[in-house]
């Protein structure tokens, strides 16, 4: 199973329950996250596994575990589209 990891230079700060990321590389973009969002991206400053982003996420929310996985893949393949994840 495939193991992520956030990037490591770019820039990112919590406004609110949102996360507001800063990606000077090449054009600059902002990117907001929100609360649950926020949660799996600092989850992210080690190496994870879908699976593993899976476990902390049911761990802190009252989720199920298909709205958990389908969340994830969902937020998974945005941050690999706009190459946030290493």
């Amino acid at each position: 199973m495939e193991k992520l990891k956030k990037v490591s230079n770019i820039s990112w700060t919590m406004l609110g329950d949102s996360l507001v990321i800063l990606d000077t590389r090449g054009k600059r973009q902002f990117h907001e996250l929100n609360e649950i969002g926020a949660f799996l991206w600092n989850a992210l400053d080690e190496e994870k596994t879908s699976e593993e982003l899976k476990d902390c996420l049911l761990a802190h929310y009252d989720v199920s575990e298909e709205m958990a996985r389908d969340d994830i893949e969902s937020f998974l393949l945005e941050l690999k589209t706009k190459n946030l994840l290493q």
